[in-house]
């Protein structure tokens, strides 16, 4: 669709999804102010018709971030298609395009857009209804293989980026990059795929990505279980460190208790 669109901006709804009165009016308004690449609005959560605002939700007088990616890591210019008011001619110009057939595409899509983008600005208003469904692909708990594939891709793509970029010595890029590393092993754990798919998985991201180097530094837990890979091999040595953790989560409630 973005590649035969011909008018000044793109926008994404998802089908399931709607918009605010004079949504798409607000945000216009504000690119046309801003000459920004990129506005965002608010959303609210429409959980079966039960609406619930947004935890990354910009309050009224909260100052909108100026720098892209630190607004991206944020979750305040959020990594989702849908609600932003996107320049065309900054889009095509940009040479990012969906992977077809990938699960969650917009993920790696979002962050490679923003490390490209110039200038973001956003829309205090809500604009967006992010509809979430009983049953709905989103709304699964559990990882299939598809899914765990198209969150290595995420991944790969923040680290091929941060390369070409030279965003290793952003310190908000990499802890949030550690964290989507942590998120992603969590999904593996939790993961309905057989052991054999799990490992492929696990394979790729441990050879073919290159994890920052601040996660064994500044994870004791992670740096300690990884250090048992020699007795643990095969990668169950991942396991001890959710192990770890448990423990750890354990200990702290009785401390606080």
């Amino acid at each position: 669709g973005a590649a035969h669109a011909q008018g000044n901006y793109l926008f994404f709804l998802d089908s399931d999804d709607y918009l605010a009165p004079h949504a798409l009016e607000e945000l216009l308004r504000k690119a046309q102010e801003t000459q920004a690449d990129m506005v965002f609005g608010n959303l609210v959560y429409d959980t079966d018709g039960v609406l619930a605002p947004c935890m990354w939700t910009r309050q009224k007088d909260a100052p909108s971030p100026t720098d892209p990616l630190n607004a991206h890591v944020r979750r305040l210019a959020f990594p989702m298609a849908w609600n932003r008011l996107i320049k065309r001619d900054f889009y095509t110009s940009s040479g990012v395009s969906f992977i077809e057939g990938l699960i969650h595409e917009d993920e790696p899509w979002s962050f490679s857009l923003i490390v490209r983008t110039g200038k973001v600005a956003f829309v205090q208003a809500t604009t967006y209804y992010y509809r979430q469904r009983s049953g709905a692909i989103t709304s699964e708990k559990r990882s299939d293989f598809p899914r765990l594939y198209g969150k290595y891709v995420w991944l790969k793509t923040i680290s091929d980026e941060s390369a070409a970029f030279g965003l290793s010595r952003r310190t908000d890029v990499q802890a949030w990059y550690q964290n989507c590393i942590l998120n992603v092993l969590d999904a593996v754990k939790d993961s309905t795929c057989t052991d054999a798919e799990k490992y492929s998985i696990l394979h790729k991201l441990f050879t073919e990505l290159q994890l920052p180097e601040l996660l064994t530094q500044r994870n004791h837990l992670f740096r300690l279980a990884k250090a048992c890979s020699f007795l643990l091999p095969h990668y169950r040595w991942i396991s001890f460190y959710h192990l770890l953790r448990k423990l750890k989560a354990k200990l702290g409630s009785k401390r606080r208790s």
